[in-house]
């Protein structure tokens, strides 16, 4: 089921993103983005994802013995950044908020400790919410 609902919202996501003049720009895509996001966190696929990051991300910095999960959460933490100036400008996500929002929670399945932990509860909770959404959208359950 999460594979649908990421797929539904991907692909939602990207209609409203192509869209030049929808009237549903800004929070719409954007969260559309973070629903499949975390659905796609919640797979195995977005475990696959996360894992071979961190193990790409080891093999490019281990010769100067910085940990491979540091990366990572240096890459989560550049896109938080990113996500809150974009929302700073002019208090609705564009592009690169709705990207970041799609990428966040695939990274925050491969960094540990506290953050990854609460990267995986708030990542829980949307796949619940789009679960829910979609399955009232087709009719199951």
């Amino acid at each position: 089921m999460l594979y649908v609902v990421a797929i539904v919202a991907g692909v939602l996501m990207l209609m409203f993103l192509k869209r030049p003049k929808a009237s549903l720009k800004g929070w719409v895509p954007a969260g559309l983005a973070f629903i499949c996001g975390a659905c796609l966190a919640e797979t195995g696929l977005g475990g696959w994802l996360a894992s071979t990051l961190v193990m790409v991300s080891g093999w490019i910095v281990a010769p100067f013995g910085i940990p491979a999960v540091a990366v990572v959460s240096g890459i989560a933490l550049i896109l938080t950044v990113v996500l809150a100036v974009d929302l700073a400008v002019d208090r609705k996500p564009d592009k690169p908020a709705a990207w970041s929002l799609l990428v966040l929670p695939v990274l925050l399945v491969g960094v540990g400790g506290t953050l990854g932990m609460v990267g995986a509860q708030v990542t829980d909770g949307m796949v619940q919410v789009g679960s829910g959404a979609v399955s009232a959208l087709i009719g199951v359950g």
